[in-house]
């Protein structure tokens, strides 16, 4: 079972297990916390399937992630469970599951992520990041 900061399971409905996940792209779900709306940043946990390499991106502003199982690497470095990753609008990345077994992150950002890739950016208005 993952282990979950008490201030986050207090805000879950149910374990992280068994949250009803909504699927954004292939091995790629997410579970929204945000009341905010789209297009005003996020507040959601990431579930990554091991061997996904997300498309590379920029941060509009500030983007805080916490590791809560599993791990991935970018070109900042790896980061694993209780590591938290703070970017902002200088960092260029492409995170890539690095660990056998799903990573799964919350993030927090200020404002939506900057997609370098087209078909990326015409799905960015789905998937609220």
């Amino acid at each position: 079972q993952t282990s979950v900061p008490r201030p986050l399971a207090r805000r879950l409905p149910a374990s992280i297990e068994s949250l009803k996940w909504s699927a954004m792209a292939p091995g790629i779900k997410q579970f929204d916390l945000s009341s905010a709306p789209r297009g005003q940043g996020a507040f959601k946990l990431l579930k990554l399937q091991p061997g996904v390499q997300l498309v590379e991106h920029t941060h509009g502003d500030q983007e805080l992630t916490l590791i809560l199982q599993g791990s991935y690497s970018d070109a900042i470095g790896r980061f694993g469970v209780g590591d938290v990753a703070d970017l902002d609008d200088g960092v260029n990345h492409r995170p890539v599951v690095d660990s056998e077994q799903p990573c799964v992150a919350l993030i927090a950002t200020n404002s939506p992520l900057n997609y370098r890739g087209l078909f990326s950016k015409i799905i960015q208005p789905f998937t609220g990041i």
